[in-house]
């Protein structure tokens, strides 16, 4: 065989391979358009070299403006049958009012709260067409994903509401950190948290992007902005908190299989007790739960030598026990063990389990500095 040959050989083998790609490329991406028109995360993997307004207004597809009372806030929905993620806190004072959840297509849902944790910020409603509670819903949706994993780690999209105008930014991840605000409180400056060990963002024009959605450009859902705080320096942008949602795929299918438990952990991390005794109103009182909470001198003497998370009251599952006087410091399941820093470190691992999986809850006596180990199971 020539040389010319061989060159003409490899220059046809070049090209049927460059094809097989293109062709592969265009099925993939016919699938996603054809098959599953609504999977928002899966065309984004396949085309995600658009522009940022270009997939800022494919993830307001899966946006919906969520109404109740007097309150008007954001929320993303994360699967096709309509289950809907938003914030906690926004339902504090919910006593069975209406829901009600606007679409830019100009759809109206009703909303059910199916899943509401105060740690971690997050609540899941379940969509039902306002008009037709019976219909099976088919809706665009997105995936969520991790902050820390984003194939473009320094690029991210905030989306506001779907009803505003400019209302896609671009942000950028600065910093993680606990965060918190201040308020007043009978003439007292006293601390309401946002989130434990919330994320950080920097939004350019922070006025048209308030309590909205932390997208990155690969087609997920990484947080859900909840808290601002306006950079002196330059006015027309600002800090962040954003609300972690990665575990929320997670939920929604537990709650779609009827398999989520849910776990009555009430307490405090000693990250949050250190930052509420800078408001303390006496050397044993800290503001949380809209009141003032007394602590023992034995947990004042050890928050800060310890990582954990205080119980505030006992924690009862099945027929095993654990005292309100002790500090949560590690789980142990399925033969792994994790170290328990905050409360969302400990509902992260506790929504993450499977139903009949048994785990241990490590703790330390706070009377007697005993280490004590509890066994559960889900």
């Amino acid at each position: 065989m020539t040389e010319g040959n061989v060159v003409k050989k490899v220059f046809v083998i070049i090209g049927m391979v460059l094809l097989g790609i293109i062709l592969c490329y265009f099925s993939v991406a016919v699938y996603f358009y054809f098959a599953r028109p609504n999977d928002i995360t899966g065309k984004l993997s396949v085309f995600n070299v658009l522009s940022d307004d270009e997939i800022g207004e494919m993830y307001l597809e899966a946006s919906y403006s969520v109404r109740y009372g007097d309150e008007d806030f954001l929320g993303v929905n994360v699967d096709e049958s309509g289950y809907v993620v938003t914030f906690s806190r926004n339902f504090d004072e919910y006593d069975g009012e209406e829901i009600l959840l606007y679409h830019n297509s100009g759809d109206v849902f009703d909303g059910e709260i199916v899943f509401q944790n105060d740690a971690l910020n997050l609540a899941i409603l379940k969509l039902y067409d306002h008009f037709d509670e019976t219909s099976s819903l088919s809706l665009p949706y997105v995936k969520t994903g991790d902050l820390n994993t984003s194939i473009f780690s320094s690029g991210y999209l905030a989306v506001g509401n779907p009803f505003s105008e400019n209302n896609i930014n671009k942000a950028k991840s600065v910093k993680h950190n606990t965060g918190y605000v201040t308020k007043t409180y009978d003439e007292i400056d006293v601390v309401d948290f946002v989130v434990p060990n919330s994320i950080s963002f920097v939004v350019d024009n922070y006025k048209t992007t308030s309590q909205g959605a932390i997208f990155d450009k690969s087609g997920k859902l990484v947080g859900l902005s909840y808290a601002y705080a306006v950079n002196d320096d330059n006015i027309n942008s600002a800090d962040y908190y954003a609300v972690a949602t990665k575990n929320a795929s997670v939920i929604v299918e537990r709650l779609k299989d009827n398999a989520l438990c849910d776990f009555g952990i009430r307490g405090l991390d000693m990250d949050e007790i250190s930052i509420r005794l800078k408001y303390k109103l006496n050397e044993n009182q800290i503001f949380y739960d809209d009141g003032w909470l007394t602590l023992s001198d034995s947990v004042l003497k050890k928050y800060l030598s310890r990582d954990g998370v205080l119980l505030l009251e006992d924690f009862v599952m099945g027929d095993s026990t654990l005292l309100s006087n002790h500090i949560i410091t590690s789980i142990s399941y399925n033969g792994y063990s994790k170290n328990v820093t905050t409360l969302c470190d400990l509902f992260n691992v506790l929504y993450s389990l499977e139903e009949g999986t048994t785990f241990s809850l490590n703790s330390i006596d706070i009377l007697t500095d005993k280490i004590v180990k509890t066994t559960f199971k889900v």
